[in-house]
């Protein structure tokens, strides 16, 4: 059975690297709309005098269902006032893992953590990714992703 071994090796090189991709995608996506949810709030947008950090509020959540690596990310967050609360879930097609957080003065603090079976997604080369984005004051963006590099809108 030597060829079996090689087998579950290169399958957990896959399942490991694509994992790497999830986290590292997670994390411009957090960034990115960590970044975007900033924005939202500068005081650039507004004359500083109507400007209250306590008396702002926003609200934003994104999913991908990535049927290419066999992955699903969601993430939703909500800010009233100076306290941040919002909740993600990664699923690299093995376990999933739902992590809420909140965030105020004192920093940022994750609250609980829960880890399910996978609902079971199988990669595909061939797949297609959905990408599902609602932001603050714009319309809902949605596209669709197909396996090979091409992307439609």
């Amino acid at each position: 059975g030597h060829s079996h071994r090689h087998g579950l090796t290169l399958q957990y090189t896959v399942l490991s690297s694509t994992y790497a991709t999830i986290m590292a995608f997670e994390k411009v996506c957090i960034f990115l709309l960590v970044l975007a949810a900033v924005c939202q709030a500068s005081p650039l947008s507004k004359k500083p005098e109507e400007e209250e950090s306590n008396e702002s509020f926003y609200k934003f959540s994104y999913d991908i269902n990535n049927g290419i690596e066999g992955a699903l990310i969601s993430h939703i967050e909500e800010r009233s006032g100076t306290k941040v609360v919002g909740n993600y879930v990664v699923d690299d097609g093995s376990v999933s893992r739902r992590v809420f957080y909140e965030a105020d003065k004192d920093g940022f603090r994750v609250v609980k953590e829960e880890v399910t079976p996978s609902v079971g997604l199988r990669s595909n080369p061939k797949g297609e990714a959905v990408v599902n984005i609602n932001l603050p004051d714009t319309d809902p963006i949605s596209y669709t992703v197909v396996g090979g590099g091409k992307s439609v809108a």
